[in-house]
């Protein structure tokens, strides 16, 4: 089929900013689908219009009613940054589609305050992101740009800069870009809760150059962060064998992890901390343990974590029919010793899947053992010595051993 979809980027300088090839695709269009702020712009060429409907599922329903005919969705900046584009393209192929891009408002932003694209980390707080997102973000000299929700964000990134010990960061909010009313103002974010923001343009973006409090320990890049980053009642996997276990699941992009048997989330926010593209189902029997996981992601910007509680025999049965997992842990004996969860999780895995099994009891060390003369893989014992107080001496405290097995079905 032929290109009958043409997406069309608007920049707040409307039809000054389109290219030429961009006014042809419109004119030629016998409906517009978009916002009613874009629409308004092109009510001279008497098309037939449509309000983009939501949820967005929907409206790509709406959208695919009208296959065939010459449609224009009438889009903000650069549709396949952080745009509709990205959507789209799941559901239409991209033979159909044309698309017209206006510049992009992280590019704009770069432009105005003299920022090198390529040392940004560019964030949209668009699709139910909560501003908690760009806490992995705040490091000493790191520079964020983030697209906000509307007028209120300000504000509210603000006071979580604050909050969070990064009062003395430079705070610049920056509104109608490339439009009539274009502003730019800079200060700290301290600064700006005591500012009369009752102007902002609902159309802001927020550039961040962070500056963390002399007292302040950011949250480290590498997996095995120090325990005391996790709420827990005890249910952890300590940092160091965490570190271990998560290079054993080894993630790669666009994988999901299933964690069995959660405890504090641990495994399963630092799984999803080390890529965006990561996701992960946190499976705990315990529902104060599933709510302080919950919390746990929260507070370290790990938005989107599913947290299901329940058994995990009934949960990974119902999982399994939605998308199977490219890895799974299992600790804290959550099922170790249940032949039908590890055989299921096997059996479950997609293709170079991995399944790590922590034990610290004699049962569940004994399944490991079981397994790996059955199934192979890899067995090891880790055992970690510390030096603490020994009287009015030091010497060396043994933590508790942990058996780990390994196993995938690469070579199976």
């Amino acid at each position: 089929m032929l290109p009958w979809l043409s997406i069309i980027g608007i920049g707040e300088d409307g039809l000054k900013g389109l290219i030429k090839a961009a006014i042809i695709a419109i004119a030629q269009s016998k409906i517009l689908f978009g916002g009613q702020r874009h629409i308004n712009l092109f009510k001279i060429y008497g098309k037939e219009t449509y309000n983009w409907s939501y949820p967005i599922e929907q409206g790509i329903k709406h959208l695919c009613y009208f296959r065939g005919n010459k449609v224009a969705i009438l889009a903000s900046g650069d549709p396949f940054f952080f745009g509709i584009g990205t959507i789209l393209t799941q559901r239409i192929p991209i033979k159909e589609i044309r698309c017209y891009p206006s510049i992009s408002v992280f590019s704009l932003v770069c432009a105005r305050i003299g920022w090198t694209m390529q040392d940004v980390e560019v964030i949209s707080l668009h699709g139910g992101r909560t501003q908690e997102c760009i806490y992995p973000y705040l490091h000493d000299g790191a520079r964020i740009i983030l697209l906000t929700y509307n007028e209120t964000s300000p504000a509210i990134i603000s006071a979580l800069l604050v909050d969070r010990g990064f009062g003395k960061s430079k705070f610049i909010i920056l509104e109608g870009l490339n439009g009539p009313y274009e502003r730019v103002r800079a200060m700290t974010a301290h600064s700006f809760i005591n500012y009369n923001n009752n102007d902002i343009n609902p159309l802001n973006v927020i550039a961040i150059d962070v500056i963390a409090n002399i007292e302040i320990i950011t949250l480290p890049l590498t997996f095995g962060r120090c325990d005391n980053w996790f709420d827990n009642n005890g249910q952890i996997t300590k940092s160091d064998i965490r570190a271990l276990t998560i290079a054993k699941l080894a993630p790669r992009r666009m994988e999901l992890l299933w964690d069995i048997g959660a405890g504090s989330g641990s495994i399963s926010i630092e799984w999803m901390l080390i890529h965006p593209s990561l996701e992960a189902i946190a499976i705990e029997v315990n529902e104060k343990r599933a709510i302080n996981i919950m919390q746990n992601a929260y507070r370290l910007g790990v938005n989107n974590l599913c947290i299901v509680n329940g058994d995990s025999m009934d949960i990974i049965y119902d999982l399994a029919f939605i998308k199977k997992p490219d890895a799974i842990f299992i600790g804290g004996g959550a099922g170790v010793a249940n032949t039908k969860i590890i055989s299921f999780c096997m059996n479950i895995l997609r293709h170079k899947g991995r399944l790590v099994i922590n034990a610290v009891t004699l049962k569940s060390e004994l399944a490991l053992i079981r397994y790996y003369y059955i199934f192979g893989g890899t067995l090891i014992r880790v055992a970690i010595e510390q030096v603490s107080s020994l009287g009015n001496n030091w010497g060396w405290k043994s933590k508790r051993t942990v058996t780990q097995w390994c196993w995938s079905n690469i070579f199976n």
